[in-house]
């Protein structure tokens, strides 16, 4: 936007879908996936039309990059960003609301995972020889979900793994 400050912005926008197709045989042996047809405990299960595993339909990425100060001997930094991502599964069966997978897996893990908005922030000094800087990840603190797995056959469940909460901290650096 000017000499001192430089703005990103990045957009992320996905269509994905598994094909339809004949599912009236399971798949056997490795992998337990042969096109759409996947194998559940609770039997096939047909997944053409959902999305893909970890593929949110949109995202987006800001970014600010601001010299707040510069002075004779070094500069003031600000640097933001924010991340956007929208709703996604955590594997290829969707929601778990159809056929056999109702009786599969329950909870908040056939829920996916998604949509929420993580911000970050450091100010440094910078200096010809060092720099020293504060830091704050996940500034709001969101509670939010990014990875997923399905452990239906040891207890009918699925395992969410939660996102490091608010972290900050200092720095210095030596060059």
């Amino acid at each position: 936007a000017t000499d001192n400050l430089t703005l990103s912005f990045a957009a992320g926008i996905l269509d994905t879908e598994y094909d339809s197709g004949d599912c009236t045989v399971a798949p056997s042996g490795f992998p337990a996936q042969i096109g759409s047809c996947v194998v559940s405990s609770g039997g096939p299960v047909d997944v053409g039309g959902n999305a893909f595993p970890y593929a949110p339909e949109k995202s987006y990425n800001l970014g600010l990059d601001w010299d707040v100060l510069q002075l004779d001997s070094g500069s003031v930094n600000l640097n933001l960003d924010a991340a956007y991502k929208g709703d996604f599964h955590y594997d290829n069966f969707g929601d778990y609301s159809r056929g056999v997978l109702t009786n599969v897996i329950t909870g908040d893990f056939t829920e996916g995972g998604g949509d929420y908005w993580l911000f970050n922030g450091r100010l440094s000094y910078e200096a010809e020889s060092y720099s020293l800087g504060l830091w704050v990840k996940n500034i709001t603190d969101e509670e939010y979900y990014p990875f997923g797995i399905a452990i239906e056959n040891l207890f009918a469940n699925g395992y969410r793994m939660i996102g490091p909460p608010r972290t900050y901290g200092a720095e210095v650096k030596f060059m």
